[in-house]
């Protein structure tokens, strides 16, 4: 997940992330984690496919 999040830009979502929290802004946190998650999920779904593929 590690790897999926920085092809993503984990560095600049983390901070823009860290932003929100620090400043209470929680409705946006949420978003802003949720599309994260959707994000990493459909990375990881997608990799996990074109491995079976490969194989």
């Amino acid at each position: 997940m590690a790897t999926i999040i920085g092809l993503v830009g984990g560095g600049g979502i983390g901070q823009r992330l860290l932003q929100l929290t620090r400043n209470w802004v929680w409705d946006q946190a949420i978003v802003l984690m949720l599309l994260i998650m959707v994000a990493v999920w459909a990375m990881d779904y997608s990799s996990s496919r074109l491995r079976e593929r490969l194989n």
